[in-house]
């Protein structure tokens, strides 16, 4: 296995799986990915089969196997035994190569190899270089939607924002672009949906009342624990740094001057969770 940085948080993955020697052969490969990753590229790459070298002097199917994300993992397989003994599968002295890229940084973990042939076990697992696998690398949360805490005074926003404000009934959104990277970092926050006034970014250690939110001026605290002001901007975006391995929150606290829910002139946008990657 090899993983090798593309830039901007994008990694290239690769796999070669040979087998030397082994009668039940290769049938499925699958290798972990964690929820949320971007994945594009995928690949694979087999021999030649040619002469009537299957069962019966019929040549071995040449069919690539389809890589497919499923929940949690990348899955490449062949037909199964039963239903084509001819089947692409990785015989005795053959080697077959899967990849794709990610955006998301590596780690050392293991790659499930499932057996072609029925038996005991039906799989052996490998050490390789995967993608880092956790917590969603970025997640917004705290909506002023009514799905956590309550907006202050009947001004909900809608899906995936922040409480309304007196120019967006929908709400302000916090989005993010990029990935929360340490060594290729393109993490940016990015505001919208909020009045041209000035916007305080800011980040935290954790979610406020475990992720639903608190009242707060015009709408609703999300990010908690030890702040740190990012920056203030005018509806514009900025960037953060951190160190590996760190989960931190994220939200916009805007101005809102005009007389519209309580008697505070602010409001705040929904939050963001991101995990720091090397």
């Amino acid at each position: 296995s090899k993983a090798t940085s593309l830039g901007g948080g994008i990694y290239h993955y690769e796999y070669a799986v040979y087998n030397q020697n082994s009668d039940r052969n290769g049938g499925s490969f699958s290798v972990p990915i964690p929820a949320g990753a971007s994945i594009s590229n995928i690949g694979f790459r087999d021999g030649t089969y040619r002469n009537g070298d299957g069962p019966g002097n019929v040549n071995i199917s040449g069919t690539d196997w389809v890589g497919t994300v499923m929940a949690g993992a990348i899955v490449w397989e062949t037909e199964t035994e039963a239903a084509n003994p001819s089947a692409n599968a990785i015989r005795w002295a053959s080697t077959h190569n899967f990849r794709f890229d990610a955006n998301v940084a590596p780690t050392n973990s293991l790659v499930t190899l499932g057996l072609w042939k029925p038996g005991s076990p039906t799989s052996v697992t490998a050490a390789a270089e995967v993608p880092s696998v956790g917590a969603p690398i970025v997640l917004a949360y705290c909506f002023g939607n009514g799905t956590g805490t309550v907006c202050p005074c009947a001004n909900p926003g809608a899906a995936g924002n922040g409480c309304a404000n007196s120019v967006n009934a929908a709400g302000a959104n916090l989005g993010t672009l990029g990935t929360p990277s340490i060594s290729a970092d393109t993490f940016v926050l990015s505001g919208s949906g909020m009045p041209n006034s000035s916007a305080l970014y800011f980040q935290g250690t954790s979610q406020a009342n475990a992720g639903a939110g608190t009242v707060f001026g015009d709408g609703l605290r999300c990010a908690a624990g030890s702040v740190i002001r990012l920056g203030t901007k005018t509806n514009a975006a900025v960037k953060g740094a951190n160190v590996a391995g760190n989960v931190r929150t994220y939200q916009c606290w805007y101005r809102n001057a005009a007389a519209f829910c309580t008697v505070d002139t602010f409001n705040l946008t929904n939050g963001v969770q991101a995990t720091w990657q090397p």
